[in-house]
């Protein structure tokens, strides 16, 4: 019984592939997949003119986006008018937790920083120029491609200094983010509002304790160089090409800020920024606030800090 069951499969499935193997090529019909040649013919023919009229209709449609794209400046430039400030290291909880007596807890801020450090460095900057004077702003036919001279940056914000992560007077880079066709005013003479230390032809950049509470852990903060961003620098128009983007080196100040290890020690210590020339307006609407473009940093000393140093 077992015998003829097996014999009874196997019949069943020598049909089935002689009925498929008939179904790929009949031999009396001369058809191939069901159809003869005209009918292939004709179905070749139709995906044929399908297919290249779907392509052409897609290249008309790339051709009518593309004369609307302007290689010299970005579509849409009204939703950012003033530029705000950019900090390194920049993480994504903007809090930078070190212990100086720690190597490992400040590898990566380290890296960040070294990573902007090098690309200011002069063989970074061959393609630039020396712009002469600093304090005059270019125009907007043309991205001037200023070199930036990192000695600016004072002493001590170096990496043989490790940028002072190795002590309680740690260094963070700050400088403006990319608006097209922004360019810096200075403040009009009968101006009341403007800060002390505020050098014409330059944005001014200021550091403080951000709130009341955070006065006493803060002993002090140094901005190198003292006087700011130069106008040099901007604007900036460079269009949307990516390797011209590249090419554009952004002016930075190095912000030193003086911890006191007591009262800094195992918590957050806020410190804000801001920027100030006679053009960088309050923001409005949903961030109506009274500050100019700012970014709040947030410094957490390792406990074990203030233990060493007693």
């Amino acid at each position: 019984m077992g015998g003829d069951d097996d014999t009874t499969f196997g019949q069943r499935m020598s049909e089935r592939w002689s009925g498929f193997k008939h179904f790929l090529w009949n031999s009396e019909t001369r058809e191939f997949l069901g159809r003869g040649g005209s009918s292939w013919g004709k179905i070749s023919l139709f995906y044929f003119i399908f297919y290249v009229c779907l392509a052409a209709f897609w290249a008309c449609m790339l051709l009518v986006f593309m004369q609307t794209v302007d290689y010299d400046r970005p579509k849409w430039v009204s939703y950012v008018s003033t530029p705000g400030l950019v900090v390194t290291p920049s993480f994504i909880e903007e809090r930078i937790s070190y212990t100086p007596t720690n190597e490992r807890t400040i590898e990566d801020i380290f890296k960040k920083m070294n990573e902007t450090w090098n690309s200011l460095s002069p063989d970074e900057q061959e393609h630039t120029e020396e712009c002469d004077p600093l304090t005059e702003a270019g125009n907007k036919t043309m991205q001037r491609l200023c070199s930036f001279n990192r000695e600016h940056l004072g002493q001590y914000c170096t990496p043989e200094n490790y940028f002072g992560y190795t002590s309680t007077e740690p260094c963070v880079f700050v400088n403006m983010n990319r608006v097209w066709g922004w360019t810096p005013e200075d403040p009009e003479a009968d101006a009341t509002d403007v800060p002390e230390g505020y050098v014409s032809g330059h944005i001014l950049i200021t550091c403080k304790p951000y709130k009341d509470k955070d006065v006493s852990s803060v002993n002090g903060t140094t901005i190198y160089p003292p006087t700011g961003l130069p106008f040099a620098y901007y604007p900036y128009v460079t269009g949307t090409n990516k390797k011209k983007q590249a090419l554009y080196v952004s002016p930075y100040v190095a912000v030193r800020v003086t911890l006191n290890a007591e009262e800094a020690e195992g918590k957050d210590v806020k410190i804000q920024c801001e920027a100030y020339t006679g053009n960088i307006e309050p923001r409005g609407g949903l961030y109506d606030i009274k500050d100019r473009s700012e970014f709040t940093v947030i410094f957490n000393l390792g406990k074990s800090q203030a233990k060493d140093e007693m």
